[in-house]
């Protein structure tokens, strides 16, 4: 028997609904299709790391702008706490198929925000929800093709659903891992006060 552990996604579950995360639900099917292999899926969600997206908006206009409403829960990870899921399935992988979820805490708009005001000593920072037409703009001007934005505004509608989204990671019982948001605030605040490390996420009009 050989054995694969394959680093997949939340929303590998799902169908073209997910959107852009439905790619992984494509390498999922094919790689259960292989003949005497232990395989081992690990699905991380949304990484902490994307959240330095912002740090231009909120240096130009003290604003995070997102199509995701400020009020919905979504979960993160760190890449340690990814580590800490996979190291166990490298070493000894489970016979058959199994699935493990990967995430460090769950959190809403509103929270990393509120967090950020104190770290950063920024009362005035906000959330600031723009519509999907709004984000798809911001991506096909920033150079992404219409076919993927389209993908990545059906990801984020997907992800306005965290019933849906998290069904099976919490059907699962996932344990978090250890690196909750004050632990990334602190990461983002170094971020924040280096001189570079950060790209445009300049939202269109």
């Amino acid at each position: 028997m050989h054995n694969v552990v394959n680093l997949s996604s939340i929303g590998a579950d799902a169908g073209e609904v997910a959107g852009s995360l439905h790619a992984y639900n494509l390498i999922e099917t094919e790689l259960r299709q292989l003949q005497q292999v232990n395989l081992a899926f690990v699905r991380p969600t949304g990484f902490y790391a994307n959240l330095f997206s912002n740090l231009a908006t909120i240096k130009a206009d003290h604003a995070i702008y997102s199509n995701i409403p400020a009020n919905v829960p979504q979960k993160y990870v760190a890449p340690e706490d990814i580590a800490r899921v996979v190291l166990p399935l490298l070493t000894a992988t489970p016979a058959g198929v199994t699935v493990k979820y990967a995430f460090s805490d769950t959190l809403t708009g509103d929270q990393f925000v509120a967090d950020l005001r104190k770290a950063l000593d920024m009362p005035d920072l906000q959330w600031v929800q723009i519509s999907d037409a709004q984000y798809q703009a911001n991506l096909t001007n920033h150079g992404v093709s219409v076919e993927i934005a389209q993908a990545l505004v059906q990801t984020s509608r997907y992800q306005r659903d965290p019933d849906g989204l998290y069904a099976d990671l919490n059907a699962t019982h996932t344990i978090p891992g250890q690196v909750v948001l004050a632990d990334f605030v602190r990461t983002f605040v170094v971020a924040y006060n280096s001189e570079g490390g950060y790209h445009s996420n300049t939202i269109a009009d």
